[in-house]
């Protein structure tokens, strides 16, 4: 394995910024680190013409910008604006996009940008319904529902890793359940089967924090997690997100507008009632999707460093389908 990006950037990726700086800049400062991971390093660029930011990405969560380009091609105005990409050394340049709208939502839970926010994501998902095969080439993550069931004995296979995460081998009950689990997870995906919903693409990290504010409209940035997956996966997120972040009460009025205006423009497939029940058992298989997810940190070189936002966070998902999925 190679460096560490929660070490900061890379020699060459630092190179390249800054001949990119110098080049289109009279007056600029060099980048300072704002953030820092095994997984991504992000760096402030402040010049006489706005702020930009420099990603380096590792190389599974690569796709990133081929993925936003893509998606500018249908959506410009929900996505970042990148202005200079280096493939080869996995990183690119893009554009200031706002403040994250958690912050604005700690201050007042603005309900009407966030139901926008849900709404506008979701017709972009059903506007590149057509490409999936397309953000696959890129490097999206392939959560097809057809491929979920495969992905969970994958997981428990990674006995080694489960356990450094938390979830010790000599815990036989839970481990037990998990195995049963298993066709609990296949059943609920052949009932999602049933409704006929489109794959679509599936950001991978959908909250609040994740959505990026400017002008008076919301941008979804970070899509490094990006997938090809079920619809609703990012909903479940979201509103996962919302009632622990925003103590937003489950059988609240607020959290039943927000999933409504994410539902509306699913309505061309199938009435509510019937997305209500899917969304569901979307909800029920989420946790699964998101420790599948996860075990690609630990790939990522400095993993183990990474402390509390990644430790733990595998085996707390496990547990949480467990909750999820019981009867």
């Amino acid at each position: 394995m190679g460096a560490s990006l929660a070490e900061g950037h890379s020699p060459a990726v630092l190179a390249w910024a800054e001949s990119w700086r110098q080049q289109n800049f009279q007056q600029s400062q060099p980048p300072v680190v704002h953030r820092a991971m095994p997984w991504s390093c992000v760096s402030r660029l402040v010049t006489e013409r706005g702020t930009y930011y420099l990603k380096e990405m590792a190389p599974l969560f690569a796709c990133e910008p081929a993925v936003i380009t893509r998606l500018a091609q249908h959506s410009a105005e929900l996505v970042p604006q990148i202005v200079a990409s280096n493939p080869e050394q996995h990183c690119f340049i893009m554009a200031n996009a706002g403040e994250p709208l958690r912050a604005h939502l700690l201050r007042h839970y603005d309900l009407d940008t966030a139901t926008t926010a849900l709404t506008s994501y979701a017709r972009l998902q059903l506007a590149t319904v057509s490409i999936i095969e397309d953000f696959l080439a890129d490097g999206a993550q392939d959560w097809r529902l057809s491929q979920l069931p495969r992905h969970y004995e994958n997981l428990l296979a990674q006995e080694a890793l489960l356990k450094a995460d938390g979830l010790d081998s000599q815990e036989r009950e839970e481990r037990e359940e998990l195995r049963q689990g298993s066709k609990v997870f296949a059943e609920l995906c052949r009932r999602l089967g049933d409704f006929g919903l489109p794959d679509s693409i599936e950001h991978g990290d959908f909250h609040d924090n994740n959505l990026l504010v400017q002008s008076g409209r919301c941008i979804v940035n970070d899509w490094g997690d990006t997938a090809i997956a079920p619809p609703f996966l990012s909903l479940a997120r979201f509103m996962r997100s919302a009632m622990r972040v925003h103590a937003l009460p489950t059988d609240g009025q607020q959290v039943k507008v927000l999933i409504d205006a994410y539902l509306l423009p699913w309505q061309a497939f199938a009435h509510s009632l019937e997305l209500s029940t899917a969304y569901a058992i979307v909800a029920k298989i989420s946790p699964i999707v998101i420790a599948h997810s996860l075990t690609r940190i630990w790939q990522c070189p400095g993993a183990e460093t990474a402390g509390d936002e990644v430790r733990g966070a595998i085996a707390s998902s496990l547990r949480d389908y467990l909750v999820q999925a019981s009867p």
